[in-house]
């Protein structure tokens, strides 16, 4: 099988390229890779299709970073919505299969509780992770254009698999933030460098490391079907927990300990919502859940980053 996988220099889709190692990839990317390609050119899009006849398109191309989509929403929509409706248009018209990646952020925070729980015994009822078919309703621009997107590509490819995660972080660097530093690498250098640190006690999520995610994926497009999909790590923390973590799992005591601060503290323009946990439904209704909770993952980014030995 040919697999071509869009975004191949990114976080994710360097950890797909191990995933799928045992079949025939084509890496793309916008500059990095033997193809390149900008999938907001149409007429390249189909150029590279024609030429190259994969099989099985996988894009993790997307423009996600929050502050500069709600900066530039054309451009966020143009990427999200209309070159990845296009991608799926064009891969639908080839018969080419094609998973694609989508975010927590389709969600809006509006908390949904298990009905199944007596708060009177059980005491107060914590809200329940988001399901694969819980209204989406996204309050910032990466949202709103990643889920247009999810409309578009649904709408023109009737084999598409859509995969939702959350709050990804991995060894390699994320481009949208221009090669910088993930959060977990930002939390030690600040350690190293003993500044301090706030970090934001309000927002739920769920950290997902890319390799991890990339296991679940290979398992997703073996044995699932078409359809939407969840694909966290599991649990859930606060930033301001995540933070606290990576120090400890490093044996690091920084010189003052973070400051826990809301998201009305920190003062960004971007609206997050406070609760955006996603319930990984399906996999584990088909049998094919293989995701760590996000400690365990923290531990194993941290390995093969080489800030633990063992």
């Amino acid at each position: 099988m040919r697999i071509m996988i869009i975004g191949s220099s990114g976080q994710l889709g360097s950890e797909l390229l191990h995933q799928f190692s045992d079949a025939e990839v084509i890496p793309v990317d916008r500059t990095e890779a033997a193809v390149t390609l900008d999938i907001r050119d149409s007429a390249r899009t189909a150029e590279v299709l024609d030429r190259e006849k994969p099989d099985m398109v996988i894009n993790t191309a997307a423009f996600h970073n929050l502050l500069t989509c709600e900066q530039q929403p054309a451009e966020a929509f143009a990427v999200n919505a209309t070159a990845t409706g296009n991608l799926a248009k064009q891969c639908a018209k080839r018969g080419i299969r094609l998973v694609h990646f989508s975010t927590n952020y389709v969600f809006g925070g509006t908390v949904f509780h298990d009905t199944t729980r007596d708060a009177a015994l059980d005491g107060p009822v914590p809200p329940r992770p988001y399901r694969e078919d819980d209204p989406p309703s996204p309050i910032n621009v990466l949202g709103a254009s990643k889920l247009a997107g999810e409309y578009l590509i649904q709408a023109y490819h009737p084999e598409i698999q859509i995969i939702r995660t959350a709050a990804l972080y991995g060894v390699a660097a994320c481009q949208s933030r221009g090669g910088d530093r993930n959060f977990v690498e930002n939390i030690l250098h600040l350690a190293k460098t003993k500044s301090p640190m706030r970090l934001i006690q309000d927002i739920v999520t769920t950290p997902t490391h890319a390799a991890d995610l990339a296991v679940q994926v290979r398992k997703i497009v073996d044995l699932g079907g078409p359809g939407i999909y969840h694909a966290t790590c599991e649990g859930w923390c606060t930033w301001y927990e995540f933070g606290c973590a990576v120090l400890e799992e490093c044996g690091i005591s920084p010189v003052s300990r973070p400051e826990a601060v809301s998201a009305r503290q920190f003062q960004t323009p971007v609206r997050r919502p406070g609760y955006s946990v996603l319930e990984n439904s399906r996999v584990k209704s088909l049998g094919i859940a293989d995701m760590p909770s996000w400690r365990e993952s923290l531990r194993r980014y941290l390995r093969l980053a080489g800030h633990l030995v063992g």
